[in-house]
């Protein structure tokens, strides 16, 4: 029985192979590359994702999406925003954040300790994420301040805003990353680096002729 590479078959029988073979780019873990963009990024904004902290359902499918789990420095978070510092790793990104600005003075009370804030996120369901934000404030400053609880809720409801803006372009890149690998082109690279051989209509040969052809044997 004869056999075929790839170039030596008809261009029917070689789209028979690709559709066969979409996902031999992506069956491993090819996300793995993405996860390390996305973390490198994200420090930039004061995330800092625990080792095995980010997870995605499947790319194509209904309510697919992506989720991690971090712990967040909000003065990094707004500084990164202001100075766009992000842009040392990611010259080339535009990321639609310049109206999370913070505000000032509140800022400045949490540089000087007078408010505490901790911040966070834990996994969630797929195209969710679960943002923690809590704040402590000097009983004294806040008797004097009473409006301090209405700036602090805006500064919460940025944070989220930064989560989830993260969040999906996370999930964005993995979408990006998935199609360039499943591309027409990239399979039929692929195949032909593999020197997978074939039957002459692109069907691959019967298990025992493998065997056969396999000098171990």
């Amino acid at each position: 029985m004869n056999l075929y590479h790839f170039e030596e078959l008809e261009p029917i029988a070689q789209e028979k192979v690709i559709k066969a073979y979409r996902d031999i780019n992506v069956s491993y873990d090819w996300w793995l590359d993405v996860y390390e963009d996305f973390q490198q990024l994200a420090s930039y904004f004061g995330f800092m994702l625990k080792e095995n902290s980010i997870y995605f359902s499947s790319i194509h499918n209904q309510g697919a999406g992506s989720t991690f789990q971090s712990e967040v420095n909000i003065m990094t978070m707004f500084s990164g925003i202001k100075d766009q510092t992000w842009k040392c790793y990611a010259p080339k990104e535009e990321l639609q954040l310049e109206h999370i600005l913070g505000d000032p003075r509140l800022i400045k009370l949490i540089r000087s300790g007078l408010i505490y804030i901790r911040a966070s996120t834990k996994p969630s369901s797929y195209g969710n994420i679960q943002a923690h934000f809590f704040s402590n404030i000097e009983g004294q400053y806040q008797h004097n301040h009473p409006r301090i609880e209405q700036a602090l809720e805006a500064m919460e409801e940025q944070f989220v805003q930064v989560c989830n803006y993260l969040n999906k372009w996370l999930f964005r890149q993995l979408q990006i990353e998935y199609e360039f690998r499943t591309k027409d082109e990239q399979v039929r690279d692929s195949i032909k680096c593999y020197e997978l051989e074939f039957l002459r209509d692109g069907s691959m040969p019967p298990a025992e002729i493998l065997k056969l052809d396999d000098p171990q044997t």
